[in-house]
């Protein structure tokens, strides 16, 4: 699983106290955008938990997994999510079915985005 923000962040020690860690607001006062990269295996699940308890500082761009379809539209569904992607293609007419009417991009393979 990989987490991917739209700014870079900065080492810090927040070994004292949660409370120390500075917000992920931007300079510019505006959210990061996140990609999480299997977003339904364990630390993808953790992850979007704690960007759930967060959505003042954080908002969800992208989603991926490799194969369950359910899970990843539920986890895009309920984070807002601008895209949603499964990595097998054969899965994508069931991904764009779990989607429907959300506004929620779909889109399958390894690399969707590519050229």
């Amino acid at each position: 699983m990989t987490v991917a923000t739209a700014a870079p962040v900065a080492a810090r020690d927040t070994t004292d106290s949660a409370d120390k860690a500075e917000p992920a607001v931007s300079d510019t006062g505006q959210t990061r955008l996140v990609t999480v990269l299997g977003a339904t295996g364990s630390i993808g699940i953790s992850t979007l938990d704690l960007i759930g308890r967060h959505r003042d500082r954080y908002r969800v761009d992208v989603l991926t997994a490799g194969s369950k379809v359910g899970e990843l539209a539920r986890l895009a569904i309920e984070h807002d999510a601008r895209m949603a992607v499964i990595a097998d293609p054969a899965l994508l007419g069931d991904l764009r079915s779990a989607l429907g009417g959300t506004g929620i991009a779909a889109a399958a393979g390894p690399s969707p985005a590519a050229p």
